[in-house]
């Protein structure tokens, strides 16, 4: 039983880090240059609030699919 947790833990350590590097190399938006300041101007806008709600959005998706995966496993 023990090396079933262990293999368990093991994947799912790697696949946050695979997560990590997909998330990490993202290409980012075309409207934004190398140094993040976006084509029109100075200051990022109403960006926050856009970048909010997708982070609520994929924040209860991905707390969902946790939970499916914790019943299963």
């Amino acid at each position: 039983m023990m090396w079933r947790s262990k293999l368990l833990l093991t994947l799912i350590i790697y696949f946050a880090g695979f997560a990590t590097a997909v998330y990490y190399l993202a290409p980012a938006d075309a409207r934004t240059n190398a140094d993040g300041i976006k084509a029109g101007g100075f200051g990022f806008g109403g960006a926050e609030s856009v970048s909010e709600s997708k982070s609520g959005e994929f924040g209860k998706i991905a707390g969902a699919s946790m939970r499916k995966f914790v019943t299963f496993a």
